[in-house]
């Protein structure tokens, strides 16, 4: 049996590779789970940000739609300006960062950066301020909120942070 996030995920790519609907109990019938732990896993899903659609026969991906993912990262202050360079350099836009602290708990800032000017001018502004580290914040996980126009410039931004050792 799939664990969740695995069913998720090949919950999503079927939805994504079909141009029809597709219906819960289908979804249900091929992976072995009730109709009720789809429509969960949908839920799931579309908080994370993926645009799918529920209609009367079925969920559909709404591809009119430009694509959020959250993505977790693992970079310090020395490399972030790169980070966030590879991100708007192939076609992503930052949304949020996200810091997971022990100390201060979650904290989220919407930066909607989308280029490298913007970059700079967080960069920049981080410094002016005397802005702590968000390593030394985020002692547990930084994620960012990623928004492009398809999921295949996703998958591309992730692949290159991946390259780069900004992510698992």
């Amino acid at each position: 049996m799939l664990k969740g996030n695995e069913r998720r995920n090949i919950i999503f790519e079927c939805i994504k590779n079909q141009s029809a609907p597709i219906s819960g109990s289908y979804l249900a019938k091929q992976y072995g789970v009730s109709r009720q732990i789809i429509v969960q896993d949908i839920a799931l899903l579309r908080a994370e940000g993926y645009p799918i659609i529920s209609t009367s026969n079925g969920y559909i991906l709404n591809k009119n739609q430009s694509v959020i993912k959250k993505i977790k990262l693992f970079y310090n202050d020395n490399n972030m300006e790169d980070e966030m360079f590879t991100v708007v350099d192939h076609g992503g836009k930052i949304k949020e960062i996200c810091i997971q602290s022990s100390i201060y708990g979650v904290l989220t800032s919407n930066v909607n950066i989308n280029s490298r000017v913007k970059v700079i001018e967080f960069i920049n502004k981080l410094h002016k301020n005397n802005c702590s580290s968000l390593e030394s914040i985020a002692d547990e996980a930084i994620f960012q909120t990623i928004e492009a126009s398809s999921y295949e410039v996703l998958d591309t931004i992730e692949e290159v942070l991946s390259r780069k050792g900004y992510r698992n």
